[in-house]
């Protein structure tokens, strides 16, 4: 009898090294299912998985593997281990798990834009109150409405109504990102079922991807899980036109300095960093109150 593990080519961060095995052999036992895997951005991570190990968002190459089972009667055992060379891919989990609902991530993101140019055309005339700006300025009636003080500024153009620019940081300690990323595929799928379009930029190299509403799923997965652990490079493109709201998701051990965000002048609302770290070190904690005091609204998600 020849047993030989048919091997995935994709999967999610939710499943563990065992889930991979997946009951292949009717009347057998899997006893233990081991994998090497190399990833395919080269010189960042290189893995040996067996049974419950937790899977890693990422691009892999599967180089080998080793497979123990025995028949239910505990008569006979079989062991079988092969070098191959199968491309594995690995994308986050599209949901959250069982932490959060899209219908959740839809109502905060309404919650996010309750007080954006995308709701209330008023703010097309005033900005975030900062420490120093003249009171006889403030818009009575904003603060009124939200109870957050906001200064005239005078008419602005309005923003596209129908997309959203997002900054992707592939940059930061292993879990922290794979679960950033989980949250992020979260969003977009949340955010494009709402008729929002997208244009990401992300860690890495080539240009920046734009999504439609009606793409599938399976394009976001495949897009984060492609997201290399690169520093984010300053973003130097000039946007055609300007985007109501920029949210950037980042692991807090990957934060970036705010330089990276110079070049982008076409915002017209606060912008807004995303987050999914429970704890701060000294230099996040640092670099967070850099983030508001340059007019950021922080949102972290635990």
């Amino acid at each position: 009898m020849l047993i030989l593990p048919e091997l995935p080519s994709r999967t999610d961060d939710g499943k563990t090294c065992r889930d991979l095995e997946n009951n292949q052999f009717p009347g057998m036992e899997a006893l233990s299912f081991s994998l090497r895997l190399d990833m395919q951005w080269e010189g960042f991570r290189k893995l040996k998985l067996q049974n419950k190990d937790k899977l890693y968002r990422g691009l892999y190459r599967i180089s080998s593997y080793f497979l123990v089972v025995r028949d239910s009667y505990l008569f006979l055992e079989f062991r079988r281990k092969g070098e191959v060379s199968h491309p594995f891919q690995v994308y986050p989990l599209s949901g959250g798990g069982d932490r959060r609902t899209r219908t959740e991530s839809l109502s905060d993101t309404a919650d996010l834009n309750r007080r954006t140019s995308l709701k209330d055309p008023s703010f097309f005339e005033s900005r975030p109150y900062s420490p120093g700006d003249d009171p006889r300025r403030i818009n009575w009636n904003l603060l009124a409405r939200y109870g957050d003080f906001f200064i005239k500024e005078g008419f602005r153009m309005a923003p596209d109504q129908q997309s959203l620019l997002l900054v992707i940081n592939g940059m930061g300690e292993w879990d922290a990102v794979d679960e950033l990323m989980r949250e992020c595929c979260l969003w977009m799928v949340s955010l494009l079922k709402n008729g929002t379009g997208l244009t990401v930029f992300s860690s890495g190299p080539g240009s920046p991807k734009v999504f439609r509403p009606g793409v599938e799923a399976a394009v976001i997965e495949d897009f984060l899980s492609m997201i290399p652990p690169l520093d984010l490079s300053e973003i130097e493109m000039q946007l055609p036109f300007q985007f109501g709201k920029l949210l950037f998701f980042s692991s807090l051990s990957g934060l970036p300095d705010l330089r990276v965000f110079k070049n982008i002048t076409s915002i017209t609302d606060p912008p807004v960093l995303i987050t999914t770290d429970s704890e701060e070190s000294r230099k996040s904690t640092e670099m967070l109150e850099q983030y508001r005091k340059g007019g950021w609204h922080v949102y972290r998600h635990n």
